[in-house]
């Protein structure tokens, strides 16, 4: 019986402790899909519409299915949110691809860097 009271004692320590350590990850923000896109731009969902688009058709991020993204215009243009680009403000710059592939980006918002990881 004194068994199952310290294991249970070890589980809430452990929580807290989690608790803590993910408290402290402030502006860290883990996003569920690559698929939101920041303007309203339809992505093809076929390879021969996307390449006629000028798109990439292959296999971005974590999600293991075959997608479309697509270039933008404003690549490489100075930025400080994502509203002043086609796909979105990262390193204060407009990303090339819309959606973002799936990874860690350093996203721009108001002005500040929030970092984001996408699938």
């Amino acid at each position: 019986m004194g068994g199952v009271n310290f294991v249970k004692v070890l589980l809430v320590l452990i929580l807290i402790i989690l608790v803590v350590i993910l408290g402290n990850l402030t502006g860290f923000v883990v996003l569920p899909t690559a698929e939101t896109t920041i303007t309203t731009t339809t992505i093809p969902t076929d390879k021969e519409s996307c390449e006629t688009l000028g798109g990439k058709w292959g296999v971005f991020g974590l999600i293991r299915e075959e997608r479309c993204i697509l270039p933008t215009s404003d690549a490489g243009k100075s930025c400080t949110d994502s509203n002043q680009c086609e796909s979105a403000c990262i390193g204060y710059k407009c990303y090339q691809w819309n959606p973002v592939p799936g990874g860690c980006y350093d996203f721009v918002e108001n002005g500040e860097i929030k970092p984001i990881c996408i699938d």
